[in-house]
């Protein structure tokens, strides 16, 4: 009997069990284990490969239609959800999920524990997509919910049931927002319009970016910040004087109507091309499909972001950290249409096991940026294998190596630092109680915490309870290089980019990667970087680098040989890389406008 999961925390639940994931939307656990742990780690890794490898046949198979057109991107940029850089959500956490069964069932001591007839447990109130709840029942011959239960029909991003985006009244709201808007911003001059770019508003909130905006405004350039994922109907209020709203730039009567005309247009090739991807790929074809009023505000979006960026006639538009998720895509395809050049700061080391990176560039350039920045060679390298030019691509690092003086041995009464850089409120909390549970008792030592910008600790009140009586320093929004102390610092992360940055700056590193879904995306880089620490005892273990500081001098050399020769980071920075490709742009390399 599927007896539903009342706690969305809890995880003790015997049997097999779908439920709320962390930082993801699901898992799937065994007797109150993260499978991927009954797996092991290389045959979670697989289970990944084979969901990316599935989810890019599909890709291939409607990019390769031959009545295609440029605005399918916005039929399928559902799949493009799952490009957190962070993690996996949409279409390939559910593929991924779908393997890890299959690969249970090959084992021989897993398999009668998840074989046909198994009863699955859910989250109570668990909206995970009707395809993928059917692929359980009739693939694998588990006892299921009622699929019918399930959202069908619309994309699998969508699982909310208060998902505004598909409300017929908040598409009237967006419609007259949009149509009444009446731009405010003037037209850049020609001779400003070199010095002027847009930017993606996330870059001001983000820490590890103010660097490069101060640098940016100290070499003259107007930044203008565009809201990345903003709800169309909502009004611009509370936005800073320097950010933008895209739907009201870039608003107006005309708008409204390309809009319509735009959706009309997905409409219609959304109903003719179904039947066919649903013989493609019957599980992942569903999750693909939109309510109109997604393809409406889709339209709306790229109408807007479009002729904003035709209006204010900026240099180029930058972007931080993806190239692939939707809204990324619709800004790259906007502004591509408008002549506009998109650049996009990529600081971590690309991977093709991050779903959010594998790109065809010769059939996808459409929506993808004019220029790429990247933090070692090894992702440019990537880039190129992907198709991507090389004058597109350029070499910056807002971290760069430490040299041999810098790191050099600490003196034997210097006390060790630990820095502890946390992420989601999920998990953040239990991972500092394994951290500080797990200490040597009577070390001394100095305790550095860096909380997540989006996930302040002052919000997680479990946390704070955690530190009272313990002597610690807030290293929140500082930069990397004034943290970590070379040659004696041992930082400990679940993320394996700030966690790269830390070896950069000369630390030694832990990674704590989540025994979730969410594990695979980072393999290359926890694997070719620091050490992984998968268990309790395994961390006690770690932990005891900090007794010996000439020990631990020597992991931070050692760690940062290993990062070297895996990914090779870029020795200059950011804003050298970011001002080649500009000036890349105003000799004439940039798109054309429709």
């Amino acid at each position: 009997m599927n007896t539903p999961v009342p706690d969305p925390m809890r995880r003790d639940v015997p049997g097999l069990a779908l439920l709320k994931g962390a930082p993801t939307i699901a898992d799937l656990f065994l007797d109150g284990e993260p499978l991927s742990r009954h797996l092991g780690w290389s045959e979670t890794l697989a289970c990944m490969d084979r969901a990316i490898a599935r989810l890019f046949r599909f890709f291939r198979a409607q990019y390769d239609l031959p009545d295609r057109h440029d605005s399918d991107l916005l039929l399928f940029e559902g799949g493009w959800i799952y490009a957190k850089r962070d993690g996996i959500a949409g279409p390939v956490l559910w593929l991924f999920l779908l393997e890890q069964i299959k690969a249970a069932r090959a084992q021989p001591d897993l398999a009668d524990r998840v074989g046909s007839g198994t009863v699955l447990h859910m989250t109570k109130g668990f909206r995970a997509p009707e395809p993928f709840i059917r692929a359980l029942r009739d693939e694998f011959g588990l006892a299921t919910p009622d699929p019918s239960q399930f959202p069908s029909g619309l994309a699998a991003v969508m699982f909310s049931s208060s998902d505004r985006i598909g409300m017929w009244r908040y598409l009237m709201r967006s419609c007259l927002r949009v149509g009444l808007a009446r731009p405010a911003s003037r037209a850049a001059k020609s001779q400003d319009s070199a010095k002027r770019l847009l930017v993606s508003s996330a870059n001001f909130e983000k820490h590890r970016y103010g660097p490069l905006i101060a640098d940016l405004r100290a070499k003259g350039y107007e930044l203008t910040g565009v809201h990345p994922k903003e709800r169309p109907w909502a009004g611009s209020d509370g936005y800073a004087a320097d950010v933008v709203s895209a739907h009201f730039e870039g608003g107006g009567p005309g708008a409204l109507v390309q809009a319509t005309a735009l959706a009309l247009r997905l409409i219609r090739r959304q109903a003719r091309i179904a039947p066919w991807l649903g013989r493609v790929d019957p599980v992942m074809a569903p999750m693909f499909r939109y309510k109109i009023p997604h393809l409406f505000h889709v339209a709306l979006h790229a109408t807007c972001l479009e002729r904003m960026a035709r209006r204010m006639s900026p240099a180029a538009f930058l972007r931080n950290g993806n190239y692939n998720t939707p809204d990324e895509r619709r800004t790259n395809f906007a502004c591509r249409r408008a002549g506009v050049p998109t650049l996009v700061v990529t600081p971590r080391a690309l991977s093709p096991r991050m779903p959010a990176m594998p790109i065809d560039y010769a059939r996808e350039h459409a929506s993808l940026p004019a220029g790429f920045i990247v933090s070692d060679k090894h992702s440019a390298r990537l880039l190129s294998e992907w198709g991507v030019p090389n004058e597109m691509v350029a070499l910056g690092s807002r971290e760069l190596m430490v040299d041999d003086m810098a790191i050099a041995a600490p003196h034997p009464e210097a006390l060790p630092v630990l820095l502890v850089l946390l992420d989601n409120a999920m998990n953040s909390p239990a991972m500092l109680s394994d951290i500080l549970t797990n200490l040597p008792t009577d070390l001394r030592y100095t305790l550095r915490i860096r909380a997540n910008p989006v996930w302040p600790m002052d919000k997680m009140p479990a946390l704070m309870a955690q530190l009272e009586g313990v002597t610690w320093e807030n290293a929140t929004g500082k930069p990397l290089e004034d943290v970590v102390t070379p040659g004696r610092t041992l930082a400990i992360t679940p993320c394996s980019g700030v966690g790269a940055d830390c070896v950069r700056c000369g630390a030694a590193l832990l990674s704590l990667p989540y025994l979730s879904s969410n594990a695979p995306a980072h393999a290359d880089v926890l694997e070719t970087t620091g050490r992984i620490c998968l268990d309790r005892p395994t961390l006690a273990q770690q932990l005891r680098l900090l007794e010996d500081t000439a020990s631990l001098h020597a992991r931070c050399l050692e760690d940062r040989d290993r990062l070297t020769a895996s990914i090779d980071p870029a020795p200059r920075p950011l804003i050298d890389a970011v001002e080649a490709q500009l000036d890349r742009f105003a000799h004439g390399s940039q798109p054309s406008p429709r």
